[in-house]
């Protein structure tokens, strides 16, 4: 045990089985020895606390509400091509069919059947178009348009700054050098923003004049009329296949390779022929098709020699007619073979039904 004479400033003495005591000096600070393990003084009084943050900023304004969808617009239909120059037409009256449709006529004379007009060139009837009446009414007027969401609320602002840490106490009297004092509170969160303006608020503030009900009314526009309803498509054609012989035997020429009638009016936009086994040498392959008994063809169906199909036929067929009636009787002939080595005839008759 060690000991402190007089006139020594707040020495304390400590036993312990440790080594010797140390002693720590400081400029203008209390004098201590250490044994085992250090004395503290008492704790310092705590600081005043921070000042409160800043307040947040005004929250974002919320967004407009959408504006309701505008009606839809009627397709226009279809504008017909531009026909070709004509030599003045006569109207001869309406028929239900093409069926009933003469077999011949004076150029320029017209049938009305099923809306469109059929009109003699000097060889066939063609199909005019539809002759379309005058402009329809124009349709009522259409629903008005749902009402647009109301605008979201606008964000809500961001936190307030952390305060500031707040200042340290004041040095006590002097004594034991005492723990650090702790840190200041953290200070107060800042006010929550406000809520965004809505989007009526808005309009009001740019100068609309009404309730909010008004305000969303105005938003909407009125339905578009409804368009005229387009004209009908026409039918796509199609395609009657007629076999003229098996698939092995070669073909001569004669008449009558095949005979039968129709089931329904047929309106020919062309013909076609096609062999299995083409010939590959000699006159070319050529084939008449008669209705009624008299030949619909100005030029006959050929294959040239080498080709399987009348498709590939440097001169093509010309029909005379296009109008088959029903329940009339059609002949396939072969006019004309060449080596002998042609198989597998096949006749199309290509159009649509009257």
């Amino acid at each position: 045990m060690g000991v402190i004479g007089p006139g020594s400033p707040a020495i304390q003495v400590i036993a312990a089985p440790a080594p010797a005591a140390q002693v720590l000096s400081a400029p203008n600070a209390p004098r201590q020895i250490h044994g085992n393990a250090p004395l503290r003084g008492p704790q310092g009084v705590p600081g005043p606390a921070g000042p409160t943050g800043f307040q947040g900023p005004q929250g974002i304004q919320g967004e407009k509400g959408d504006k309701g969808d505008k009606g839809d617009k009627g397709d226009t239909g279809s504008k017909g091509d531009k026909g070709d120059q004509g030599t003045g037409l006569s109207l001869k009256g309406v028929l239900p069919g093409l069926a009933q449709l003469p077999l011949t006529a004076t150029t320029g004379d017209a049938y009305l059947i099923s809306q469109n007009l059929w009109i003699w060139d000097g060889v066939m009837w063609k199909d005019g178009g539809p002759v379309q009446g005058p402009k329809g009414d124009t349709g009522l007027k259409g629903d008005k348009g749902d009402k647009g969401d109301t605008g979201d609320t606008g964000a809500v602002g961001p936190q307030g700054l952390k305060g500031d840490t707040g200042a340290k106490g004041d040095k006590g009297d002097t004594g034991d050098v005492g723990p650090q004092g702790p840190t200041g509170p953290v200070g107060n969160t800042g006010a929550t923003g406000s809520p965004g303006v809505s989007a009526y608020a808005t309009a009001v503030a740019a100068g609309f004049v009404g309730t909010e009900a008004q305000w969303l009314a105005s938003l909407v526009g009125p339905q578009g009329p409804v368009g005229p309803t387009g004209p009908s498509g026409l039918t796509a054609p199609q395609g009657i296949p007629i076999a003229c012989s098996d698939e092995v035997t070669a073909i001569t020429a004669g008449a009558g390779k095949v005979t039968f009638r129709t089931t329904f009016a047929f309106i020919l936009s062309g013909v076609r022929a096609s062999l299995t086994t083409a010939q590959t040498s000699g006159a070319l392959f050529t084939i008449d098709i008669k209705v009624g008994g008299a030949s619909i063809l100005s030029t006959k169906l050929t294959l040239d020699n080498n080709e399987k199909s009348s498709v590939t036929a440097i001169t093509p067929a010309v029909l005379t007619t296009n109008v088959l009636a029903d329940d009339v009787e059609i002949v396939i002939d072969v006019t004309q073979v060449g080596d002998g080595t042609a198989k597998g005839l096949k006749v199309y008759l290509i159009g649509v039904p009257a």
